[in-house]
């Protein structure tokens, strides 16, 4: 069974390409904020995965930077597969050594 990550994690991952792709289409966040009838600020919180985005605006949004809805999702398992990889690979933070703690 695969480790759930938590929603937050989704939205920050949903929120970076959000602001990737809005940028690359030279868009403003108020611009898109204005297109989905959102506060300017609601668009800069989702964007940095503070706030979660409704699936209504997630798919307006998807039209409006030009991208399928599954864009925002695609690269999602390989990022987590990268996240296991590096968390096994990266040593603990104290490791013990000739009778003392380094840190």
């Amino acid at each position: 069974m695969k480790k759930r990550r938590s929603s937050h994690a989704v939205d920050q991952f949903v929120g970076r390409k959000l602001k990737h792709q809005r940028e690359i289409k030279n868009i403003s966040a108020e611009q898109l904020a204005n297109a989905l009838s959102l506060p300017v600020e609601t668009i800069e919180k989702i964007e940095s995965g503070r706030e979660s985005i409704g699936a209504l605006s997630l798919y307006e949004a998807a039209q409006v930077v030009d991208v399928p809805v599954t864009f925002f999702f695609e690269g999602y398992n390989e990022e987590l597969a990268a996240e296991e990889t590096a968390k096994v690979a990266t040593p603990p933070a104290s490791v013990t050594s000739a009778g003392g703690v380094i840190k």
